[in-house]
């Protein structure tokens, strides 16, 4: 059975709470700027929340190049600044990384995970925001065919089209 649930805050302890990760993970965390400005202010993002459970490696990717200078100086060189452009740059992420927990939050170039067809058989855990119904669609199938098992959907509160997808081996 799926759980289902709402994302009512931005707030990556509420946003992505449902993925474990613990020190045997390897994070690559794809969207990781801040969401907005009080977010920024305070220092609540991904790389914050996923680094305080100080997992065996940690890589942050987004384009804001602003924010991701400023992770560099203070969290160290666990960042690229660079905009998700096709399947084969992800693979080259997922695979040369021996990635096993995925987060994305790239505002609709999530459906470039779709277009992996290579097994990533590191992969144990997913948390990905879909945008729109044939993305959802592609991304869950892409999940499955991965070998991953879809155990929770959340909604955001503020848009219906878009939802959080959570899956694992």
């Amino acid at each position: 059975m799926i759980e289902r649930g709402r994302v009512t805050d931005e707030n990556p302890a509420c946003h992505w709470a449902h993925m474990p990760v613990d020190e045997r993970s390897r994070v690559l965390d794809l969207g990781c700027a801040f969401w907005d400005e009080p977010l920024r202010v305070a220092r609540l993002g991904t790389p914050q929340f996923y680094l305080a459970k100080h997992p065996a490696f940690y890589l942050g990717i987004d384009a804001n190049a602003a924010d991701i200078a400023m992770l560099k100086t203070e969290l160290g060189d666990h960042f690229i600044c660079a905009e998700i452009m096709s399947p084969a740059q992800l693979e080259c992420f997922l695979q040369g990384e021996k990635i096993t927990h995925l987060k994305s939050d790239v505002e609709g170039a999530e459906i470039h995970l779709a277009g992996i067809t290579t097994p990533l058989p590191n992969l144990q855990a997913a948390a990905i925001e879909v945008h729109g119904h044939d993305t959802h669609r592609a991304v869950e199938a892409w999940l499955i065919d991965q070998g991953l098992k879809i155990y929770r959907i959340d909604q955001q509160d503020t848009c219906a089209d878009v939802h959080i997808l959570y899956a694992q081996r």
